[in-house]
């Protein structure tokens, strides 16, 4: 029996792209079932976690939710009333404080007491330099001071993330997953 025409005409390069997508398309579904079986097997504080883990790591970069804000209590960089005359600060780090607090400033409102602000990124610095600054530099002799996170090339994002034992337990427990969130993203950004 001889092999019909239209068989003798199939492209092979037809068929193999074919036979690709298919299989693109059953591992995709499977990949899809596979996500939806794990989300099912957390637990409830497992599924929240992931949920605000999300939340707040979709949100970081979405410029547009900050808001403008004036309030002095958000632009604490450095420059702490506390420290001693003698520790006067790095000249390059107090150059972008005076403009940094006389400047335009952003907030995000994350969730349990933690929020970032961001200014522009006056001085052009790079995460090296920014991570440079110790706290002598910053002239930070106190608690209660934003944290460097990152330095992208025309903003520096602040964070107010730390936690104290004051709070209740499960409160202090949520920053700190909170915490870990957040330096989490941006750790992993710098790698």
């Amino acid at each position: 029996m001889e092999t019909p025409l239209y068989i003798k005409n199939i492209n092979k390069k037809y068929l193999a792209a074919i036979t690709v997508v298919v299989l693109f398309l059953v591992i995709l579904g499977g990949y899809a079932f596979y996500k939806n079986i794990s989300k099912d097997k957390l637990s409830l504080n497992e599924s929240l976690e992931l949920e605000i883990r999300q939340t707040i790591e979709n949100n970081i970069e979405n410029w547009p939710l900050y808001e403008k804000i004036a309030d002095k209590q958000y632009k604490k960089f450095g420059n702490d009333q506390v420290c001693s005359a003698s520790i006067k600060g790095n000249p390059d780090f107090m150059s972008y404080l005076q403009q940094a607090e006389n400047g335009e400033t952003y907030k995000l409102d994350l969730t349990h007491g933690a929020y970032l602000v961001y200014t522009p990124n006056y001085n052009n610095w790079n995460n090296e330099k920014l991570f440079s600054f110790g706290v002598g530099d910053m002239r930070i002799c106190s608690a209660g001071w934003l944290i460097p996170l990152y330095a992208y090339s025309d903003k520096i994002v602040w964070g107010n993330i730390t936690c104290s034992d004051g709070v209740l337990s499960q409160e202090f427990e949520s920053c700190l997953k909170i915490t870990q969130i957040i330096m989490g993203y941006f750790t992993t950004k710098q790698l």
